[in-house]
C-alpha cells in the first residue's frame, strides 16, 4: 500500500505538468549522503534527550544526525525548473534503513518522475515525531536552499536552475514535519 500511495502523489503532481527542458545537466543515477547544518537535527530542543513512555532517547545517539540523502535519477532531464520529493521517515527509524526497507529509491527510479529525491534524518531510531529544524520559521526552506547550493556547486543542476514543484511525503510520524513545513516554512 505505501508504494501505491507514494507513487500516486508522486504521478499527479508531476502529471499535472513539466518545465521546459533546456539546460539539462547529464548525470549518472547517484545517491548522495550529505551533512547539514539546515537538516532536521541537531535542535536545541532535544539536546536533553527526550524521553516517551518509560524509554530515554539520548540526544548523541537519537538526535545529532544531520544527514540528507539525495538521489539524483539518471532518467531526469534537470531543467530552468527542478522538482523535488521530499521523503520523512516515521518513528524508530532512519534514512538508511527506510531506503532498503521501502525500496524508496526504486519506487522513485521505476516511477521515471523528472525529480530529485530528498530524504532528510529525522530521530534515529527514536519513538519521536518532533521535526527538529522544520519546526522552525524557514527551516524547511534553508535546507531546500542547501541542497539546491550543493548540486549546483558539484555540477548537477545548471547555476541558473531554480526550485520547481515540491511534493512532501513521508511515513508514521512524518506527518508533523509535514504540517510544520506547510505552516512554517514551506513557501
Amino acid at each position: 500500500m505505501r508504494c501505491i500511495y507514494l507513487a500516486f502523489v508522486v504521478f499527479f503532481l508531476f502529471s499535472c505538468g513539466q518545465a521546459r527542458q533546456v539546460r539539462a545537466v547529464n548525470h549518472p543515477d547517484s545517491l548522495h549522503i550529505i551533512e547539514s547544518s539546515y537538516a532536521q537535527f541537531p535542535h536545541g530542543e532535544r539536546q536533553m534527550g527526550h524521553h516517551y513512555s518509560d524509554r530515554f532517547y539520548a540526544y548523541a545517539s537519537h538526535y545529532n544526525d544531520s544527514s540528507i540523502a539525495i538521489y539524483i535519477p539518471s532518467a531526469a532531464a534537470f531543467g530552468d525548473s527542478i522538482h523535488f520529493v521530499i521523503y520523512f521517515h516515521g518513528w524508530r527509524n532512519h534514512i538508511r534503513k527506510s531506503l532498503t526497507d521501502f525500496k524508496l529509491l526504486k519506487q522513485i527510479y521505476n516511477s521515471r518522475v523528472n525529480a530529485i529525491f530528498i530524504f532528510p534524518q529525522g530521530p534515529n531510531n527514536a519513538a519521536d515525531s518532533f521535526a527538529g529544524k522544520m519546526e522552525d520559521a524557514g527551516g524547511f526552506q534553508n535546507m531546500m536552499r542547501h541542497v539546491m547550493g550543493y548540486l549546483k556547486e558539484k555540477g548537477i543542476l545548471s547555476t541558473d536552475a531554480v526550485m520547481g514543484s515540491l511534493v512532501l511525503a513521508g511515513h508514521s510520524g512524518a506527518y508533523r514535519r509535514i504540517a510544520f513545513i506547510l505552516n512554517r516554512g514551506g513557501g
